[in-house]
């Protein structure tokens, strides 16, 4: 398990791709094309349509990227096909497409966004990571999700995520699920990956547990980055190069 991990400690992880506005959109195969090509591994996102097609999108409703105002998973594949991401050429790929064009060239981080029981969605995004050669990792805001794999597909490394909720977020009913000592206890996971600004506090937490790996997101800046690196082993990144001095 822990040569499955080893990229997490040493490459640059691209949040939603190495994406750039319009030009080139988030979660867009072009952004995983520009993020193979710079050597990146990938972070992405997966939703799960009304048909049960596991798509790779980040928002809840398509509106922001899209212009179109409906939840996502109340969508067939057929009804997102024609729909342009931030007026570009790219369409909202399916998992099964970027699968095939990755094809191991580089790791994938690979979020679950999943907010209701788990299940359906996991079931089906195990099914497509069955025979995909490549390095990934799965992870996600929901410990049931994360709970999910550890029963049903344990051989898959899996992390655990974490952020601050702001008030009236989240149902008072799943917050006691949320926390670090719960989900994690649920969930087991192989890394926490956390906000930023909650990384100094979680680290302290986490510091009899050194076999855990600490990850960070996201930092937007070359300054970010170099600060949340103090507190984590690695810092998912968006919009500059990580690389750069």
């Amino acid at each position: 398990m822990k040569e499955d991990m080893k990229w997490l400690s040493q490459m640059h992880i691209a949040h939603r791709g190495y994406h750039f506005g319009r030009r080139i959109p988030e979660n867009s195969i072009a952004a995983f094309v520009k993020a193979m090509n710079e050597g990146f591994a990938i972070e992405l996102d997966l939703q799960r349509l009304k048909d049960n097609n596991v798509v790779v999108f980040h928002d809840d409703n398509l509106k922001r990227m899209t212009g179109y105002d409906k939840k996502i998973n109340e969508c067939t594949l057929d009804e997102i096909r024609g729909l342009k991401l931030l007026d570009s050429n790219d369409t909202i790929p399916l998992l099964s497409e970027v699968l095939e064009l990755v094809g191991g060239k580089v790791p994938l981080m690979i979020e679950l966004k999943n907010k209701g029981q788990a299940g359906m969605m996991e079931k089906a995004t195990e099914k497509l990571l069955r025979n995909y050669k490549g390095q990934f990792v799965i992870q996600s805001f929901n410990p049931f999700s994360v709970s999910w794999f550890r029963h049903r597909a344990p051989n898959i490394v899996r992390g655990q995520l974490f952020k601050k909720y702001e008030k009236g977020e989240i149902a008072f009913y799943k917050k006691p699920f949320l926390r670090m000592d719960v989900s994690s206890s649920m969930s087991k996971p192989h890394f926490i990956n956390c906000e930023i600004s909650t990384l100094e506090n979680v680290k302290n937490k986490l510091i009899k547990n050194k076999e855990l790996l600490l990850l960070g997101w996201t930092a937007k800046s070359k300054t970010d980055f170099i600060h949340a690196k103090k507190n984590c082993t690695n810092v998912v990144f968006e919009g500059f190069d990580p690389r750069e001095s």
